[in-house]
């Protein structure tokens, strides 16, 4: 899928009757990176999850290029072509990086992992591990890239090393 712009419109959200973001605006064109920076407890991982749906919303609006997802479920934003990488990592801990990778393949051939070792040739290397955290922080990036992605996001440490 090609790169889509992300616009994120007069936003506020938080946890039950918690708001932790408030009127927040931005855009991001189609292949631009924006970094949210800010101390802990400032609101960017609440932001990702709430780009992602998983949390309140109580006002604003989120666009995915023309289609509008404000109101829709997370899996229905991934399938828009929004990937989401937590912080958590989500992988199966106790499963190897190929096998990790393999569950994220859905109904594609097994032959599609290649595009994923392109990308990280390291995570091939280590395809038969467990990994450190640094493997599991590439795998998890390997598995949202391998749904391809329109729109991105997640903690930058997961790029790091």
């Amino acid at each position: 899928m090609p790169a889509t712009p992300l616009e994120v419109d007069n936003l506020s959200a938080g946890y039950g009757p918690t708001r932790v973001l408030e009127s927040v605006s931005f855009s991001v064109s189609a292949g631009q990176r924006l970094a949210v920076l800010g101390r802990n407890g400032m609101g960017k991982t609440t932001l990702l999850a709430t780009l992602a749906g998983q949390t309140k919303r109580y006002d604003g609006r989120i666009r995915i290029g023309e289609t509008d997802v404000t109101g829709i479920s997370s899996a229905l934003r991934a399938r828009t072509g929004l990937g989401y990488v937590p912080q958590t990592r989500c992988i199966f801990p106790t499963l190897t990086v190929e096998e990790n990778l393999f569950v994220g393949l859905k109904d594609r051939p097994k032959s599609d992992l290649q595009d994923a070792y392109a990308m990280f040739p390291r995570l091939f290397e280590r395809k038969g591990n467990l990994g450190s955290a640094t493997v599991r922080w590439r795998t998890a990036d390997a598995l949202d890239r391998e749904n391809d992605p329109r729109t991105s996001f997640g903690p930058v440490a997961r790029r790091a090393a």
